[in-house]
């Protein structure tokens, strides 16, 4: 319920064009310069897929770069033209100009040649720059492209509703080890939001230097730019989208306050280092899940249209539609994710009941004696690369048991391996069938596969770097992943996730013994 809920709730976002306002109005704040326009894209589809799914996100921005891309060739061309011919942009503004039924003339046929043949010529070097023959626009191109699958990629993580495999994962520990493995929307965001932050600031970077070259980067150019004003045709081009928009409406403005109140709820409902508003209500009765629904009833029957409260309604006048209704949620949502998360739920289950999980952990006991941060590293690097060949929720519903099961084997706290390899799941960069957002970046014909492939393999070893970082340092430090917890069995459990036993005994030569909770792993 709680992805659907959050679904929903990106619905709404996107029936009333949110995102697009939000989008367009953070690319119109920054540069620009080719690497502040890569810049405010990638920010601005992280942060949309924090929320919605990252195919919606991708889909909507690609159409935004490619504006921006026609409008730097032409500016590129128009440019070109002039240098090579010698004359002003303003020079080419007098063409005849259909009025109704009547034409305005040129005031002789030796003036409409020269603009004519002033005409075609730009018209070639338009020509010549769409069909990428000039290597500074091909590798703009590629660089605006990538940068938008690679955000929506990275954005998914920071949230817990942001991307398959992080629900997979919380579905996982909730079944498995209840509610006392404090797995909720803010302890996931403490640790993945910071991790989207480095890993998206260093796509960036990677970016900038593979397409746009390093001098770009740091500011360090001894020659003019070749695209001069290219990136004010560009900026204009995104003013012109935004004012498309209108002003912003009262359906807009609700959405927004219910979209910014969902995500307060979230993130302070249950915080660790305070006591969160859940403490009102009784232990268990509220979650994450309820939350969402709560809003999500909500849309469900707040007007989308200013009430006239002091008016009566006229005659003809029909009700007030209200944010969200069923039809548009039933053509808009996500149902085959929902029915593929059910699924892996599901086998996730099956692979716990029958004991398949632990069996397989148990067969895996020879890496007992490998430093568990060199485990992790292992396990990282093995599943960002199974990623790059299955679905991420496929990869996620696979190996997230079977590592429960490894945990519980070695005597490991089950987060300290099953949250990086999560994390990993969504780090699929080298491919186009990776990720629906790799594959739709890749149909608008900028990127051969050998530039995801170089791109990519790097990008790939540089998020997993940081996620071992990551969980090595604060997500360590804030879980308390250097002790065995005391739910880590998971066979102690109530339904409502209440551990039994405060114990956990295993019994490896037949014997039953109390595990001591402190373990030297590293």
């Amino acid at each position: 319920m709680l992805f659907v809920g959050g679904l929903m709730v990106a619905v709404a976002v996107e029936h009333w064009n949110l995102h697009k306002r939000i989008a367009l109005r953070v690319l119109l704040l920054v540069g620009s310069k080719p690497k502040w326009l890569m810049f405010g894209f990638m920010i601005v589809t992280a942060f949309l897929s924090m929320w919605i799914s990252n195919t919606a996100t991708t889909a909507m921005m690609i159409p935004i770069v490619q504006a921006v891309l026609s409008e730097i060739k032409y500016a590129y061309a128009a440019q070109k033209f002039n240098q090579e011919v010698g004359v002003e942009e303003e020079e080419l503004e007098p063409f005849p100009v259909e009025n109704g039924s009547n034409t305005l003339e040129l005031e002789n046929d030796s003036s409409a040649q020269a603009v004519s043949s002033r005409r075609r010529l730009m018209m070639t070097q338009v020509s010549t720059v769409s069909q990428s023959r000039d290597p500074q626009f091909k590798s703009m191109c590629k660089g605006l492209s990538l940068c938008i699958a690679y955000a929506a990629n990275i954005g998914g993580i920071a949230t817990l509703t942001g991307t398959g495999p992080n629900l997979v994962f919380k579905g996982n520990v909730d079944s498995r080890f209840g509610a006392g493995a404090g797995i909720n929307f803010s302890s996931w965001f403490v640790f993945a939001f910071p991790l989207m932050v480095i890993t998206l600031l260093a796509a960036w970077v990677w970016l900038q230097l593979l397409f746009l070259g390093w001098r770009t980067l740091f500011g360090i150019c001894s020659r003019k730019p070749e695209y001069g004003d290219a990136g004010d045709a560009a900026k204009n081009v995104i003013r012109k989208e935004y004012e498309k928009l209108g002003k912003m409406t009262f359906a807009e403005i609700a959405v927004l306050c219910h979209f910014t109140l969902l995500a307060l709820l979230w993130l302070t409902r249950e915080p660790e280092f305070i006591d969160g508003w859940d403490v009102i209500f009784e232990d268990g009765y509220v979650t994450d899940a309820v939350t969402a629904m709560v809003i999500v009833m909500s849309l469900f029957v707040f007007p989308s249209q200013w009430p006239k409260v002091l008016c009566w309604k006229t005659k003809d006048v029909g009700p007030v539609p209200p944010l969200l209704d069923w039809m548009t949620v039933q053509r808009k949502l996500a149902w085959n994710v929902v029915i593929l998360l059910g699924g892996g739920f599901a086998m996730a289950d099956a692979c716990q009941q029958s004991g398949l999980s632990d069996w397989l952990g148990e067969q895996m006991s020879l890496l007992k004696d490998v430093p568990v941060w060199c485990l992790v590293l292992i396990l990282t690097f093995t599943i960002a690369s199974f990623t790059e060949f299955s679905s991420n929720v496929a990869t996620a519903t696979i190996f997230l048991p079977i590592l429960a099961g490894l945990a519980k084997t070695l005597s490991v706290n089950p987060l300290y391996l099953m949250m990086p390899v999560t994390v990993s799941c969504s780090f699929a960069f080298m491919l186009p069938v990776a990720t629906p957002p790799n594959a739709i970046v890749f149909s608008y014909g900028h990127l051969q596969v050998k530039d995801m492939a170089k791109a990519g393999v790097v990008m790939n070893l540089i998020c997993i770097a940081f996620v071992n970082l990551a969980i090595n340092t604060w997500g360590k430090a804030y879980f308390n992943l250097g002790t065995f917890p005391s739910w880590g069995g998971g066979a102690n459990m109530t339904s409502g996730g209440e551990i039994l036993n405060s114990s956990v005994t295993i019994s490896p030569t037949g014997s039953t013994q109390t595990f001591l909770t402190n373990y030297t792993g590293i």
